[in-house]
């Protein structure tokens, strides 16, 4: 019984020896910030299928090449202002039509001028072309800013059901509550969190390689895949 001990002791340390040479560390916890993340951005898409415009919304992302959930995207200022908020970006399979896992990324944003209030959003994009998933993963993505890319913001049922045949690249709905009596995006600036990725994964991986190419998964996150199969 002695010996059995000591050999798991002696593979246990062997392991993490071998951990800490290739660089490498465990996915992360279940209660993890990047799974509270996940799990927060799958009550936001819950929250979207009550909306009564949820039947624009599951149109625009039942054709979606990808979409980016943002669960709280807080904006607030008194003539200067700014706005944050963490979100995940998943991908579409061309063949399948299956999700990935999600992918880290932020979404912020500064600015000047008269503005006074506090405005708490959730964020669903869905991302309908194929340049606009290239220009999302390619990093700094600004908003209203990129050659070539529409973005347009939906705020309401109405605005959603007179626009719905619009062609933009990237269509966004946003749920608000606060004092700004609406959301703009306009300059804010979508980052990819690298550092996220690889805590959350257990290894240093790109956002292609998880929402591409698929090279990483956590079952942590199915959840999460689910609702947006559901919706």
């Amino acid at each position: 019984m002695t010996m059995i001990l000591h050999y798991r002791v002696a593979m246990a340390a062997l392991l993490a020896l071998a951990v800490v040479a290739l660089g490498l560390s465990a996915p992360a916890r279940a209660d993890s910030e990047q799974q509270q993340l996940i799990d927060r951005a799958r009550l936001t898409v819950d929250v979207m299928k009550s909306e009564s415009d949820a039947e624009t919304i599951r149109a625009y992302l039942q054709s979606a090449r990808a979409v980016v959930i943002i669960p709280e995207f807080i904006k607030a200022g008194f003539i200067v202002g700014g706005a944050y908020g963490k979100g995940l970006i998943l991908a579409r399979d061309a063949t399948t039509g299956d999700w990935s896992s999600p992918a880290f990324m932020e979404l912020a944003e500064g600015s000047i001028g008269l503005q006074i209030g506090v405005e708490a959003s959730e964020i669903i994009m869905a991302v309908r072309s194929d340049d606009g998933l290239k220009a999302l993963l390619a990093d700094q993505f600004t908003i209203g800013g990129e050659a070539g890319i529409t973005v347009l913001t939906l705020g309401g049922s109405r605005e959603a059901a007179t626009t719905s045949n619009f062609e933009a690249d990237i269509i966004t709905f946003a749920r608000s509550k606060g004092l700004f009596g609406g959301i703009s995006l306009d300059g804010a600036k979508l980052i990819l969190k690298e550092e996220d990725n690889a805590l959350y994964y257990g290894q240093a991986v790109s956002v292609e390689d998880i929402v591409i190419h698929r090279k990483v998964g956590n079952v942590n996150a199915d959840r999460l895949r689910n609702a947006l199969r559901g919706f």
